[in-house]
């Protein structure tokens, strides 16, 4: 019996790891057609992504597409005929695709997926309110046909074009609340929260980036979630 419960224990230990992180636990470019295979600095990264110079997941060509009306990915901002989006919602969107493409510290938060461009994404990425709700107040009054951009959209021709029978509307007739924009825009890549920390989308050039000790926090939290429930195993095995 007691070898049984030593080896037990050994697979469990092995399964779940220590507790203890460094940054391979927390630090990953996602396997994409614009991601760099690992993190490295970026001597002159474009305009708004220019913070994640020191150590970035991006390349100074992503982020001039980053900053395009049709973007790097082929995905047109301006898929209503008829109504441009507007420069202070196109900020907010362009800053959400540094974020994407140049952060680092995502490994919490990626889950595998299978599309054209990428075989990884983040899925439900905390975002604090004081981000969220600027980024819809700028965009409330800009045109969509979809709530959900990163399934919905027809394909034609390598971009983006609005479903059958869909109509244009501001987002605030698609969306009802800044909650509900930030979480189900790009499929619920991002979480609204109101507690702290949260992952950034900008700060500034040079600095620190202070989205990794918020990976560390969110790894830390499910490592411990991870060993309570394999604390939960060993009771019912051995006792």
């Amino acid at each position: 019996m007691c070898d049984l419960k030593n080896l037990l224990i050994a697979l469990i230990v092995s399964i779940i790891g220590v507790n203890c992180f460094d940054d391979n636990d927390i630090e990953s470019c996602m396997k994409s057609k614009h991601h760099k295979g690992r993190p490295g600095k970026e001597d002159s990264l474009h305009d708004q992504c220019k913070g994640w110079e020191k150590y970035s997941c991006c390349t100074k060509e992503s982020t001039i597409g980053a900053h395009n009306e049709i973007n790097h990915y082929n995905f047109n901002y301006n898929h209503c005929p008829g109504h441009k989006m507007s420069d202070k919602c196109r900020e907010h969107f362009t800053q959400d695709l540094c974020f994407f493409d140049c952060d680092p510290y995502l490994k919490p938060w990626i889950v595998r997926v299978n599309r054209t461009f990428a075989t990884e994404r983040v899925f439900k990425v905390p975002i604090c309110a004081d981000e969220c709700i600027p980024w819809w107040h700028d965009c409330k009054d800009d045109y969509t046909c979809t709530n959900n951009w990163a399934l919905n959209f027809k394909w034609i021709n390598g971009t983006n074009h609005c479903p059958a029978n869909s109509q244009c509307r501001p987002f605030r007739e698609i969306y009802s609340e800044p909650k509900e924009f930030c979480e189900q825009v790009w499929d619920h890549s991002w979480k609204y929260t109101e507690d702290k920390p949260c992952m950034k989308m900008q700060f500034g050039r040079g600095g620190d980036n202070p989205n990794k000790q918020t990976a560390i926090l969110y790894a830390t939290k499910a490592f411990r979630a991870t060993t309570s429930a394999a604390d939960s195993i060993n009771l019912k095995l051995f006792y």
